[in-house]
């Protein structure tokens, strides 16, 4: 079974591909980078030179961290636990997250119960664990709230309560949780609790949060809704297709190819039709086949050279600048 630290994102920001030629840092180069002169600063310079200079950004975090920076004993803590760029150590991320909670870090007060919740590099204590997400809950920590509507919905470390699990859910799902406002989505889009006009609310609230399942419902919305409005619509899908979510990249497949809102354009919705495929849609993979027999030669080709570019992002991005430039 899974546990909160191994389900866990990317903490070190991957590199993007380049859409123009890097700027030359004679500082990088060099190696004449002003060294940072507070724990702050050395924090903050930390984070920004995780992806490109790990090494000095490990330095920096260690170095504000024997200075009792809480949020850098956090950041160093999440870096053990979730093994990336340093050795997986649970004790060593737990000890740190108790340091930086008890120095005041809201974040790591959060890391703290969830590591005391799962017995992660420490005796389990769920007493404990809820106890420090009372505290961090109350500093308005949004994954705090959630956990802590968890602790009362399960009874982890506290009687159960339906009644206030569901206070701190809603309260989660408003300070923008996602896992609480695909909650509340749910809650209120069936059974006893069926409230389209709310549901409404918490769909847009999740589009807002980038949850692709909402931002292709409201995309979807405004696509069918009276009156329409394509261009609306049309923004939510591309959100979602930034993300890479299959199921906004083919109905921006089938919006493209039809003639129901805008002049269609078939070199979009081959692109973007071929994008879902490869992420799994095998109705994006039968659309595709009807489309490359309907186009002709010039848009295949035109396709295959905006598939072409290096990341799925930089092909919707392209996509979207030809659309913007009224190609």
């Amino acid at each position: 079974m899974t546990g909160f630290f191994d389900k866990l994102p990317e903490i070190s920001p991957k590199k993007q591909a380049l859409t123009q030629k890097p700027v030359f840092d004679p500082y990088s180069f060099l190696n004449l980078r002003p060294e940072p002169q507070t724990a702050e600063d050395r924090f903050k310079e930390a984070k920004e030179l995780l992806s490109a200079e790990s090494n000095t950004a490990i330095q920096y975090l260690k170095a504000a961290a024997e200075e009792e920076h809480a949020a850098s004993l956090d950041f160093l803590g999440m870096l053990y636990a979730t093994g990336q760029l340093l050795e997986r150590d649970p004790k060593r991320a737990a000890d740190l997250f108790r340091k930086a909670a008890v120095l005041g870090e809201t974040n790591a007060k959060f890391h703290l119960a969830m590591a005391l919740r799962e017995g992660f590099g420490v005796r389990q204590n769920l007493d404990e664990s809820f106890a420090w997400l009372r505290v961090a809950a109350k500093e308005k920590s949004p994954e705090a709230m959630f956990a802590l509507a968890e602790a009362y919905d399960q009874g982890l470390g506290v009687e159960t309560n339906p009644e206030i699990a569901e206070t701190f859910f809603s309260q989660a799902a408003l300070k923008g949780e996602k896992r609480a406002i695909m909650r509340m989505v749910r809650l209120t889009s069936e059974g006893s609790h069926l409230n389209p006009k709310l549901c409404l609310h918490w769909l847009f609230k999740g589009a807002a949060a980038k949850i692709p399942v909402c931002l292709l419902a409201v995309g979807r919305y405004w696509l069918e809704t009276t009156p329409k409005s394509p261009v609306r619509g049309l923004g939510f899908l591309e959100e979602g297709a930034l993300s890479e979510d299959p199921d906004c990249l083919l109905e921006l497949g089938f919006f493209w190819s039809s003639a129901r809102f805008v002049a269609p354009d078939i070199v979009a919705a081959i692109v973007y039709c071929h994008l879902a495929s490869t992420f799994g849609s095998w109705k994006a993979s039968q659309k595709l086949s009807d489309l490359r027999a309907l186009a002709q030669k010039d848009q295949l080709m035109e396709a295959a050279g905006i598939a072409a570019f290096p990341s799925s992002q930089l092909v919707v991005q392209e996509i979207i600048k030809r659309r913007n430039d009224g190609a």
